[in-house]
């Protein structure tokens, strides 16, 4: 029962406390968030149909003055925050720099999905697919390096990077 225990028995002893509980709270959620990023937003990508959807993503829901954040801010770019700034500062520079990697990439799709609507006829621009593919390819790209940041700072490999 005197045995120190480190980040192989799943404990991080050599973390701030901070630092423990954001990446305990967000580990899942960021997770979950990635597959959603590779099977369902991926496949959206390439269809224009599903462009509408893409921009309810980026959309902010103002609801009486009680603003919620949008869906790409809420499960991606919050908790990449919030674990940045619990971490040590080495381990923190490259992850604020995945995640503004990552912020940039999802305003390239913002930006190639925008003003298109299933039910709107309009003209797509050609270069708006390579655009939007090329987005999602930053994207996954940043994720993948702020998850590999993640699983070498705590010793871990629980974060699964995208393909």
């Amino acid at each position: 029962a005197t045995k120190v225990t480190g980040s192989s028995d799943g404990n991080l002893p050599d973390f701030p406390s901070e630092a423990v509980r954001s990446y305990l709270q967000y580990r899942g959620s960021l997770q979950i968030s990635a597959d959603y990023y590779i099977w369902e937003l991926q496949e959206k990508m390439t269809d224009v149909d599903e462009w509408g959807e893409i921009g309810q993503l980026f959309r902010v829901n103002n609801n009486k003055g009680q603003g919620q954040p949008s869906r790409i801010e809420r499960d991606f770019v919050n908790p990449m925050r919030i674990l940045g700034l619990s971490m040590d500062p080495d381990v923190a520079d490259s992850l604020r720099d995945s995640q503004f990697a990552f912020e940039k990439a999802m305003s390239k799709i913002s930006k190639a999905t925008a003003g298109y609507r299933r039910d709107l006829s309009v003209e797509i621009e050609p270069t708006a697919i390579p655009m939007a593919k090329e987005g999602w390819d930053e994207g996954r790209q940043a994720l993948n390096s702020f998850f590999v940041t993640l699983n070498e700072a705590t010793g871990l490999d629980e974060l699964r990077t995208i393909p």
